[in-house]
């Protein structure tokens, strides 16, 4: 929405006042948050992660991983983190911790974990091990 001021008979250059903002690409992965049912945490080729509510546009929004990965001293973009292939989540005690997990396809397979509290990639990544000579069957 935008809005025009007019001052005095001159005009004036609209100025932005509400925006709405989605995927720009389709969602690949759709899936309702929580139990009330008042979220939808989508993907697609451009968003690694969306939160989307149903009842307030204003609370949606892109789920950011640069201000993480800047504190990080990597250089990731959204490339680099690839299209996500899947998310799981626990909205349990979502606020005293990252609560989403994605797996992309993505160069190094490293599952990202991004907190639904704060909108952004969590400061912890996930370390696994490939030598399972260890592990006893």
């Amino acid at each position: 929405m935008w809005l025009f001021d007019m001052d005095h008979g001159s005009n004036v250059a609209p100025r932005l006042l509400k925006e709405r903002s989605g995927h720009s690409d389709t969602p690949h992965i759709i899936k309702f948050y929580g139990d009330d049912g008042k979220h939808i945490l989508s993907c697609s080729e451009n968003t690694p992660l969306r939160n989307n509510s149903l009842i307030n546009e204003h609370i949606s929004r892109n789920f950011s991983y640069k201000k993480a990965i800047s504190k990080k001293k990597l250089a990731h973009t959204n490339e680099d983190i690839g299209k996500t292939l899947d998310f799981a989540f626990n909205e349990l005690r979502e606020r005293d911790w990252a609560n989403i997990v994605t797996i992309s396809d993505s160069n190094d397979n490293v599952p990202s974990i991004w907190s639904m509290e704060n909108g952004s990639l969590a400061k912890t990544t996930c370390k696994y091990e490939t030598d399972m000579s260890g592990v006893k069957t």
